[in-house]
């Protein structure tokens, strides 16, 4: 009997200890275009079940140039994207404070370096 609850609390640690891999690409959700040449992808990262939400990775991509990771997104903060001239704004959202950080990606810059994650 002993045995048996080791075995089972072994198996619940080697599930909850596992780290997420934010930047997997393995289950597309999604894509939405921002502009006429940039779009957002979206790749299901965790799926909670009933008890928890969903995580999912975020990437700004043109589809031939670049692909960069903007982050993760669950129940509880979201992003705003705004593409202003040369500038991608992400303004990253929680439901306490709206807008809470912000990052700004330069479409030059990716374009040159040729990121692709």
């Amino acid at each position: 009997m002993r045995s048996y609850f080791f075995g089972v609390f072994f198996v619940l640690l080697l599930l909850c200890g596992c780290r997420l891999n934010l930047r997997d690409k393995t289950h597309h959700c999604g894509t939405t275009p921002i502009s006429d040449s940039l779009f957002v992808e979206r790749y299901l990262i965790w799926t909670g079940g009933a008890t928890n939400g969903d995580y999912v990775s975020l990437f700004i991509t043109d589809s031939t140039t670049f692909r960069k990771y903007i982050t993760t997104v669950g129940d509880h903060y979201w992003p705003d994207i705004a593409v202003k001239g040369d500038s991608i704004i992400v303004y990253l959202n929680t439901y306490c404070t709206p807008r809470d950080s912000t990052i700004i990606f330069s479409l030059k810059d990716l374009k040159q370096k040729g990121v692709w994650e």
